[in-house]
């Protein structure tokens, strides 16, 4: 079965949701699963762990995400982490690009 594409708005609805403690942080990394962030970040990481526009190391989002998914480490840990390393921009930057489209 094929999964859907990602939806950046989707993300990032559920990102702030998540910064204004409306969710926990396991609901907010199960929300970005669902919602393709994997696949956000495998695109923008790219073969060699590339950096974005912007300057935001996508291969170390991508490896940090990767430690959640695999079961290595905990939901509070990885949010913290992946917001230190400036995933929300990552996220309102594709959304407001959909939103041009």
């Amino acid at each position: 079965m094929e999964r859907p594409p990602a939806d950046p708005s989707k993300l990032l609805a559920s990102w702030d949701d998540w910064e204004r403690g409306e969710i926990t942080p396991g609901r907010v990394l199960a929300d970005l699963k669902t919602g393709g962030l994997r696949d956000v970040l495998d695109h923008l990481a790219g073969p060699d762990g590339a950096a974005t526009d912007d300057g935001v190391d996508a291969g170390a989002l991508q490896a940090r995400w990767m430690t959640w998914e695999r079961g290595e480490a905990a939901p509070g840990q990885v949010v913290e982490d992946l917001q230190r390393g400036g995933l929300r921009g990552v996220v309102a930057h594709l959304a407001a690009a959909v939103e041009q489209a």
